[in-house]
């Protein structure tokens, strides 16, 4: 499994994993932060007036957000990954961008491959 670490040196504050799943498990995860994940959600911006993928999730607090929900599927990899791509253009922190760019390279792999899944877990 391949794991791209940006969760070192902040140990006892909240993390977010990020995983790229398959019947056989885990691919390639990424442990994030809590503040790049902030980062990058507070960069979404609507698309066409609308929010879709992440964006709807994390703007409804559903997902990942739910108490009963430890790891989330998301079930709109294509409208997922518009939406991060749109907030990489908008994204000041340059950790930020580099953990949505592995993040969107997972999104697309599940794009390309329908047995293939991404989850989003708060730790």
């Amino acid at each position: 499994m391949v794991v791209h670490d940006f969760y070192a040196g902040f140990e006892g504050e909240p993390e977010y994993r990020i995983s790229l799943a398959s019947g056989r498990g885990v691919e390639e995860e990424l442990h994030v932060w809590s503040g790049y994940f902030d980062s990058l959600m507070e960069s979404l911006v609507a698309i066409d007036g609308q929010w879709r993928g992440i964006a709807l999730h994390h703007h409804v607090g559903t997902g990942w957000n739910e108490l009963a929900v430890r790891r989330w599927s998301d079930p709109d990899v294509v409208d997922s990954r518009r939406q991060l791509k749109a907030a990489l253009v908008v994204c000041t922190d340059s950790k930020a961008r580099e953990v949505g760019r592995i993040w969107l390279g997972l999104l697309r792999r599940a794009e390309a491959d329908p047995s293939l899944s991404v989850r989003v877990e708060y730790l």
